[in-house]
């Protein structure tokens, strides 16, 4: 598990207002993404998107827990080839390419189209940000704030066609919430899912993707008009619908057209899966470790030698060698007790 100590560097987005006109997003957000990638007969192969999140350690607001997120779906489809890696951005201007080893996490629905991995690079190398979880939507924020159909909305991933030759190049793509969460729908199995639709084009490497929705300047919610500007992380990038074989006498035969409809995976998910009981028990272990680390050491050398503990052995000659008889002196020679 890592700890990001903020009093050193912190790697937080800062949730600033964008610009009036365009609504520009602010610069961080570009930098709480990496590139899933693989290696295909010698090249280099990118195929999703990854992003940074952040637990608060409880009753200690300058530590974290950071976390990967992306899509389960972009940690199936790389299997096959074998290692999974990361491209992250450096300090330096460049990127390097990180092997992940640890073994993902997902939720018992398979359904959740959601993996993690509790991991966090080097900030003092890599430049990053991660997301905290605060801002995560919840049916709460959703009622709060008013979220729904027609909402603006920004993804941030992967372009294969210019991911970058040395370093990382996100793309921003916007939208709108085209409809909520309501009546499930089915993925290629037949199993049901919850999703937003979107109006945002996704396309192959935008898998996994973050996508926030912006909250603001002036909005109606609980019959009030509220001025403020907030990002919310609104979900993750599942996939699209195609549609199969168009003919046209200008475009000629298409294998797939995009409709141009995104699905999100609603965050509520990425919530569900970083408070699963194999990351609760992770966090709960550190917690422990930083305690037992922190307490005073007690002055007593027993249990401070070498060794890692004081064996039945240990005990035994040690009493054999205070309990052995003294040899009697010469000047005690002759003498009897009385």
């Amino acid at each position: 598990m890592i700890f990001v100590d903020e009093r050193f560097a912190s790697p937080r987005i800062h949730l600033g207002r964008p610009n009036d006109a365009n609504m520009r997003i602010p610069d961080d957000f570009l930098k709480s993404v990496c590139f899933l990638c693989v290696q295909d007969k010698g090249k280099w192969k990118f195929g999703g998107t990854a992003f940074f999140v952040a637990v608060p350690v409880e009753g200690d607001p300058t530590h974290s827990y950071i976390y990967l997120v992306t899509a389960k779906h972009c940690i199936d489809k790389a299997a096959p080839f074998g290692l999974l890696y990361l491209r992250i951005n450096k300090h330096d201007g460049s990127a390097d390419f990180v092997q992940i080893n640890i073994p993902w996490v997902f939720l018992p629905d398979s359904t959740a189209d959601v993996a993690a991995i509790a991991w966090a690079p080097d900030p003092t190398k890599y430049s990053y940000k991660h997301v905290p979880l605060s801002v995560l939507v919840t049916p709460e924020i959703i009622q709060v704030e008013g979220v729904g159909p027609g909402d603006d909305l920004v993804t941030i991933g992967l372009f294969t066609k210019h991911s970058g030759r040395t370093a990382n190049i996100p793309i921003v793509r916007s939208g709108a919430i085209a409809a909520m969460p309501g009546e499930p729908l089915q993925d290629e199995d037949g199993g049901e899912y919850a999703a937003y639709l979107a109006e945002i084009r996704s396309l192959g490497g935008l898998s996994g993707s973050p996508v926030f929705v912006l909250i603001g300047p002036a909005r109606i919610a609980d019959k009030m008009i509220h001025l403020r500007f907030r990002i919310l992380l609104l979900g993750l990038v599942r996939g699209h619908w195609d549609v199969k074989r168009q003919s046209s006498d200008f475009i000629g035969d298409l294998d797939h057209v995009n409709m141009g409809m995104a699905l999100i995976t609603p965050a509520e998910y990425i919530i569900q899966l970083l408070n699963c009981q194999e990351f609760r028990e992770m966090r709960r272990r550190d917690a422990e470790k930083e305690r037992r680390n922190a307490a005073p050491t007690l002055d007593s050398e027993f249990g401070n030698s070498d060794q890692d503990h004081f064996t039945k052995e240990d005990f035994e000659a040690a009493l054999r060698k205070v309990s052995k008889r003294p040899e009697a002196s010469q000047s005690d020679e002759g003498k009897s007790e009385t």
